[in-house]
């Protein structure tokens, strides 16, 4: 069954805000027949148009982040998502809303039953 998995990690002080790893995920789930939300992508959309993650600007971003979170199946949590202050707020709220979650470690992906 087709699900929709939103990934979750590490963007802050990393180069091009981890996009690497965000999209070598979204390109994975693709593979293997899941949807992807990838919020690199988004925080791109924003960079791009010139403006800085900070303020306003990161505060909808977020809220588009969470949005996109609560309409998904399930959560991607990429390798050094526990040091990410976002990444653990997107995993409390999947966690709250009885989402499916994985966890990359070392690019070896595992699925977890937290509940």
């Amino acid at each position: 069954m087709k699900k929709r998995f939103y990934i979750a990690g590490p963007m802050t002080g990393y180069k091009n805000y981890n996009a690497g790893a965000f999209l070598a995920a979204e390109k994975y789930l693709r593979k293997i027949g899941h949807e992807a939300v990838n919020p690199a992508a988004m925080a791109e959309l924003h960079t791009a148009a010139g403006r800085p993650l900070i303020g306003e600007t990161l505060r909808r971003l977020m809220a588009d982040e969470l949005s996109e979170l609560c309409r998904c199946d399930g959560v991607l949590l990429l390798d050094g998502w526990e040091k990410s202050a976002g990444a653990r707020r997107e995993l409390e709220v999947a966690l709250a809303i009885g989402l499916e979650v994985i966890v990359s470690n070392e690019g070896n992906l595992y699925g977890v039953k937290l509940r």
